[in-house]
């Protein structure tokens, strides 16, 4: 019969989760998806394998090449499409959620555990797992499509546990087991950091649950504990390449003690969500508690609370366990290493929160079975609150995952439930950006900055919308603040060589040939290989009316580097390279690669260069070289800037 109720504790669990999360399928990618997923060059090969391991810095990815090879499987399987990546999210969710219980009802049943929960483990298990699972603050990690790393992270640290369980229990094929833990929690260090605390959690579940001491546990254990130390190395390596400079780290002016006396807040704000889950946030925005009284009763609360886990875990109590489990997975975000970008992530509660739920029931049927008189009483009493409970989330978890079905809704629900919330408006920034809306993206960009200056997607944001809507002075301000604090990326760099090149023809189109030269030089100083500022250098030297201007020997160089970076398929690039040749006298090369420029455009169908196209043929061919028509002012007459 135990069998039974195990297979149809199982069922219910899954078909649970289905129905809570059936309108997940239709979210769209937000936010980090689309560095995450469609701008991840990194996941479009499965092959070879360094490839998918080696995910972009200081995107969502960086730094969990396990994370980034899931998508990459993701990828091979339906490209860019949500849906599947849906999909896998949902079945990590269900394998975390069937592990969750798997564990709990084994350590229910473990002979450390009194009678009355041994009883009745496969039932308490459910619940737990139930109400865990369905539980809104969970639905961020499941539906956000980034937060797979959470996803991935909790499921591996529960197998590992799971495992390691199992490994205890097994003579016959307690090493196969032992290796699997090891195995599943190596993966886990890839997937996310915070898996770290894995080791010590399995160490604290030993002591207290089967070893009943640390020396029992590590004289028992040792060569497994061992194994799984090992996995630190790893992830020591990911770490210390730094991939997540732009996010963590003490280089944005948050002191260790900033961040700590904030995180007091944070914590107890994570509580009140397990059992208050309303105003529920995709991001809370930026803010540091510099209130004393504030900061110091809310650390004074989560002091007593700490001190009451160690308490309980010296006793040897479950509920010590417990009460480790939540703080030691909260630790690496929430004591003194500042996440910059983010100081508070409901996200950070997918596996915290199950300690919250276990302790809950665990004392709720304690309390139920004390109280009542006969079991049908409060195994009823325990059904029905069950029943309350889990419904009622279910239902706050339907609605949050409809909600995020509309992108556009769900930041402006961020940016309600949280004041002066920066990640917010920048989201809804680049929302409207990739809409096509540049002139309704640069306020976004400005609000956010004025919440925080040094908030380097807002800065990214306000240089591609200004650069976007003619304002490149603007554009090349926001890009070099935005290099000022960290955000050194080659793609960003191309967007500031960009946005200079933009701003040297703006000065071009005004006559300001020097100044135009200025800006075209700074955009290549910033990366040599920009085609614009390449070309929009090399056309003046080869073709402006001022002699003093003109430089047909750079020009040349200029104009055959931008023909090789272009594999000399390119109409403006042999256009510009034959005016540079006409500059220095060499008209056959100029006619060469005029008659060129001039067959490709006509392969093309480019009928609106054709015209002059063929003028500047028929000047080279008469000897005469090719001079841009600007009306020059004086000022650039005499040579003065």
């Amino acid at each position: 019969m135990s069998h039974l109720h195990r297979q149809l504790s199982f069922g219910l669990l899954l078909i649970t989760i289905l129905v809570v999360y059936a309108d997940s399928f239709d979210v769209p990618m937000i936010y980090d998806d689309h560095s995450a997923i469609e701008n991840n060059a990194s996941i479009r090969n499965l092959w070879p394998l360094s490839t998918p391991l080696s995910p972009p810095e200081n995107c969502a990815m960086a730094g969990r090449p396990v994370a980034n090879l899931s998508m990459a499987i993701n990828y091979a399987w339906g490209g860019t499409t949500a849906r599947s990546y849906h999909i896998v999210n949902l079945l990590l969710h269900i394998m975390a959620a069937t592990l969750l219980l798997a564990t709990v009802r084994r350590t229910l049943q473990s002979p450390s555990v009194p009678d009355r929960f041994r009883s009745v483990a496969t039932p308490l298990a459910t619940s737990i797992a139930l109400i865990w699972a369905v539980h809104p603050l969970l639905s961020e990690a499941v539906v956000y499509l980034t937060q797979r790393t959470e996803l991935m992270m909790g499921m591996l640290l529960l197998l590992t546990l799971y495992c390691c369980i199992r490994s205890w229990n097994s003579e016959r094929w307690g090493a196969y087991w032992s290796a699997a833990a090891v195995g599943s929690c190596g993966l886990g260090m890839g997937s996310k950091e915070v898996m770290v605390s894995a080791p010590l959690l399995i160490l604290l579940y030993d002591r207290t649950f089967v070893s009943g001491t640390f020396r029992q546990a590590l004289a028992t254990h040792r060569r497994l504990y061992a194994m799984l130390a090992t996995t630190w190395l790893l992830l020591a390596i990911l770490v210390a390449q730094g991939t997540r400079s732009q996010s963590v780290g003490y280089d944005f002016g948050i002191t260790a003690w900033d961040y700590l006396r904030t995180q007091a807040g944070v914590i107890l704000h994570y509580i009140r969500l397990c059992f208050w889950p309303s105003s529920l946030s995709i991001a809370h925005g930026f803010y540091l508690e510099n209130d004393w009284t504030v900061w110091l009763a809310q650390g004074l609360v989560v002091t007593t609370l700490l001190s009451w886990t160690v308490l309980a875990l010296a006793k040897g109590w479950g509920l010590g366990f417990l009460g480790s489990w939540f703080f030691l997975i909260l630790a690496p975000t929430s004591t003194v290493l500042p996440i910059a970008t983010e100081l508070i992530a409901e996200r950070r509660m997918y596996l915290a929160l199950a300690a919250v739920v276990t302790m809950v029931v665990v004392v709720a049927y304690d309390v139920l079975h004390r109280m009542g008189k006969q079991q049908t009483v409060y195994i009823a009493a325990g059904l029905v609150i069950l029943t309350m409970v889990s419904t009622a989330l279910a239902g706050i978890t339907i609605a949050r995952v409809h909600d995020y079905r509309n992108e556009q809704a769900i930041w402006q629900s961020a940016a309600a439930n949280t004041r002066d919330n920066d990640m917010a408006e920048t989201a809804l920034g680049f929302l409207v950006l990739r809409r096509g809306w540049p002139n309704e993206a640069v306020p976004y960009a400005q609000r956010a900055l004025r919440i925080r200056g040094d908030n380097l997607m807002a800065l990214q944001l306000a240089g591609e919308s200004t650069a976007k809507v003619g304002q490149p002075a603007a554009a090349i301000e926001y890009y070099h603040r935005y290099f000022e604090l960290g955000g050194d990326r080659q793609q960003n760099r191309e967007r500031l060589a960009a946005a200079y090149a933009a701003h040297g023809l703006q000065y071009l189109q005004n006559n300001q040939a020097r100044f135009a030269i200025a800006q075209y030089r700074a955009a290549l100083a910033i990366d040599c290989d920009s085609t614009v500022a390449l070309n929009g250098l090399a056309r003046i030297l080869a073709s402006y009316p001022d002699a003093s201007i003109r430089n047909g020997a750079e020009a040349t160089d200029l104009a055959v580097q931008l023909c090789q970076l272009t594999n000399f398929a390119k109409v403006a690039a042999l256009d510009t390279l034959a005016a540079a040749h006409a500059e220095t006298g060499d008209f056959k090369r100029a006619v060469a690669r005029a008659q060129q420029a001039l067959v490709l455009a006509e392969t093309a169908q480019q009928d609106r260069d054709l015209s002059a196209l063929r003028t500047r043929l028929e000047l080279y061919k008469t000897g005469e070289p090719y001079r841009l028509r600007y009306k020059m002012d004086d000022q650039y007459r005499s040579g003065t800037p």
